[in-house]
């Protein structure tokens, strides 16, 4: 059953998660076993319930896959942290992350018809990106120690499983360390019923009528004039679609007393290219800076391939939003998606540091206007690429 799509959902979440976890946190309780009873209660419904199998699918076998992937990453980590205690070199680490991203780039590379489902799963996507966190930090030293019941709640907490936000093991692991009052669980609480609201508007009433009353009627014309209004359609459909799935992953992790952290913050207001990737999917985008595009510089810096350090950032960030591109698909759109976002970057970089000297123009609030025109329209084209639309 696809989380947060429809209102049956909700039902079963109620009485299933939100009331018993309401009573425990009117009592200033937070029972660890609950939270792990409550997760494995709705993988089981997410991942086994049968109407999300295909026709002649077995109704266990998208679960099985998620369980098997679970197992294994978790085995990973625990024989990469065994390996770290007995040997302080770090050379280990770039197989261990290549074997934890292997089920991924199975799930990608084989037919999504065919084999494809043997190794893939919904979230796969989210969860892998989730596992690398973990080596990274058993590869710095800021996890000496690494319990299974840790690990598996992190990587299955299933409010976030499907969409994210992208969460990391050590802020994560701090929320599920931590006690909670019935003063902080009714502040948790008061929060997470603001964002299940912002989650109701944004996907059943504002991404439904965009979806109904304007993305679906211009995508049967052709034309420029229809080629444009469907660039805006589906940009604003797709922030408030996905804007409604965070929101909600969001409502019922602060429930659960985990506070996901924000995924979005008025993107399409963004005044360049860079303030909107820390505003739009900012989880995925925080993840991309530290675990791709940082390592990339330093690395290509230190073997000494590029010693020019602008040249050398420019590399990284077309190498950083290519492999976004690549971890949403590998379909053309995918990829020239990426790169589009890498040269758009480029581009700003380069005129920032030449305005930075020229003075062309300064920093008020018409250049910040024309500033934010611009992105958006330049965002919108990128959605554009990004639905395949423009490429059938």
């Amino acid at each position: 059953m696809a989380p947060y799509a429809d209102f049956f959902y909700f039902g079963l979440l109620l009485f299933a998660v939100v009331l018993p976890t309401v009573a425990l946190g009117l009592m200033g309780r937070k029972v660890k076993s609950w939270l792990a009873m409550a997760t494995a209660l709705m993988l089981i419904v997410q991942y086994a319930w049968p109407v999300t199998g295909k026709a002649g699918d077995p109704f266990w076998q998208e679960l099985a896959t998620l369980l098997g992937f679970a197992a294994m990453q978790f085995l990973l980590a625990r024989g990469y942290l065994a390996m770290r205690r007995r040997d302080a070199s770090k050379k280990w680490i770039t197989p261990a992350v290549l074997l934890s991203l292997s089920p991924l780039v199975l799930a990608k590379l084989l037919p999504a018809g065919g084999g494809g489902n043997l190794v893939g799963f919904i979230g796969i996507s989210y969860l892998s990106f989730r596992a690398i966190d973990v080596l990274m930090c058993i590869h710095e030293g800021t996890v000496k120690e690494l319990r299974a019941a840790d690990f598996l709640l992190f990587l299955l907490f299933f409010p976030t499983i499907s969409s994210g936000p992208i969460d990391r093991f050590r802020r994560f692991k701090l929320d599920w360390d931590a006690p909670r009052s019935r003063a902080e669980f009714l502040k948790d609480l008061d929060f997470a019923a603001a964002s299940f609201f912002s989650g109701l508007l944004y996907k059943f009433v504002l991404a439904a009528v965009i979806y109904d009353k304007w993305l679906i009627p211009v995508a049967a014309h052709h034309g420029l004039g229809a080629m444009v209004s469907y660039a805006y359609a589906y940009s604003f459909y797709l922030f408030f679609d996905f804007a409604g799935y965070s929101a909600f992953a969001i409502a019922f992790s602060y429930l659960l007393g985990i506070r996901t952290p924000q995924n979005f913050h008025l993107p399409f207001l963004a005044p360049d290219i860079q303030a909107f990737w820390n505003r739009w999917h900012i989880t995925l985008s925080h993840w991309l800076r530290d675990f791709v595009f940082m390592r990339f510089y330093l690395w290509i810096t230190k073997k000494g391939w590029i010693r020019n350090p602008v040249h050398a950032s420019h590399a990284g960030l077309l190498v950083t939003f290519f492999a976004m591109g690549v971890w949403h698909g590998l379909e053309t759109h995918y990829l020239v998606y990426g790169l589009y976002h890498g040269g758009l970057q480029v581009v700003h970089d380069r005129y920032k540091r030449w305005n930075k000297k020229a003075q062309w123009l300064a920093d008020t609030r018409l250049t910040r206007t024309m500033g934010t025109v611009l992105t958006f329209n330049c965002v919108c084209f990128g959605f554009l690429i990004f639905s395949g639309h423009w490429f059938k």
